[in-house]
Parts: structure tokens; sequence; C-alpha cells
């Protein structure tokens, strides 16, 4: 995990990161890697709404996440937008 390392509840809108760590509970880990969402992985959060839960993108899937648990997924910017 580099320097640059936040959650993804902090990170900006928009921006391709990449996950660097799943710090959630056993079920929803499980859950997340089920949906792609595994360390190494390529999001970016494509909505984030006052209260609401965030819209991320992770391929061509999309999920929405809480504050909570956008809170213990730990990302990073991926260095090769495109």
């Amino acid at each position: 995990m580099g320097p640059n390392a936040c959650p993804l509840a902090l990170a900006d809108e928009g921006v391709w990161l990449r996950v660097v760590a799943l710090r959630p509970g056993r079920g929803v880990h499980h859950r997340l890697i089920d949906l792609g969402l595994t360390v190494g992985a390529r999001v970016r959060i494509l909505q984030r709404g006052g209260g609401c839960p965030m819209l991320i993108g992770v391929g061509e899937t999309r999920l929405a996440l809480g504050q909570g648990l956008a809170g213990k997924i730990l990302v990073e910017p991926a260095n090769d937008d495109h």
C-alpha cells in the first residue's frame, strides 16, 4: 500500500483508482469479491450523493455502496488511466 492510499469514501469522483485493501466484515468481504471488487481492481466513483449511497464502476459492473462500507475499502490513484 502506497502513501497515497485513502478510503474510497474520501476519493474524488471520476478518477480511476486501484483497490489496495478490503477491510469489511467477513460476509461482506466475500460478496464484494464475488462482484469483482478485489485487491488490484480498477474502480471509479461514478456518482456521489449527499447522504445516499455512492455509485461506483468496477469493470462492467456498477455498485451502490454506503459511506460506511466505502470507508473500509482502501484505494490509491491508478497510474494507468484510460
